[in-house]
């Protein structure tokens, strides 16, 4: 998504400018067109694993709400750097060297009980390995997020989403100078 919404103002300019769709809905757009592929893909999911015997518990239930988190914080992380792509053209090769980064550092590949004790601590505060090792824990693990966690996690999401949007907003009224 965040690929994505690097230059995804920039595209859209004329059609905001002639038609005057807000910039806003250009980027909701986009991450709602991501957010219908990740449904598809996340009830196959559930399907071959219902069909190869692994059984929905009731931590599911928690699932919503981990991410309603992570969507707000992908907006958030959105609209900041669709803003940033209308100023900086070359923000999209900088964004992907960032994201691979936070690749190898969010939990992704390596989780942490694989790294020493030392760093593990460390990697904790990374409020994106608390999303993704919540979503994993419930789905593989069957194991509920703590409430401090999800407090992080929300407080994170809250905080990226209003850094963004208010980025966003500022820089909103010279989009159009900058065709």
């Amino acid at each position: 998504n965040w690929m994505q919404a690097s230059n995804i103002v920039v595209k859209n300019i004329n059609l905001m400018s002639q038609v005057k769709i807000s910039a806003e809905a250009v980027v909701i757009v986009q991450l709602v067109e991501s957010l219908v592929d990740f449904i598809i893909n996340f009830v196959i999911l559930v399907i071959f694993s219902l069909l190869f015997g692994y059984f929905l518990t009731y931590y599911y239930l928690y699932l919503p709400l981990i991410f309603a988190i992570i969507i707000v914080t992908t907006l958030g992380g959105m609209f900041f750097i669709s803003s940033l792509g209308v100023f900086i053209r070359d923000i999209p090769t900088l964004l992907s060297m960032v994201l691979r980064l936070l690749f190898f550092v969010s939990g992704v590949i390596i989780t942490p009980d694989m790294l020493p004790q030392d760093i593990q601590g460390f990697l904790w505060l990374n409020p994106l390995l608390q999303m993704i090792e919540a979503v994993r824990n419930l789905v593989i693990y069957s194991k509920a997020p703590t409430f401090q966690s999800i407090l992080y996690m929300a407080s994170f999401s809250i905080l990226v989403f209003w850094g963004g949007y208010s980025h966003f907003k500022k820089r909103q009224g010279v989009f159009v100078d900058y065709q």
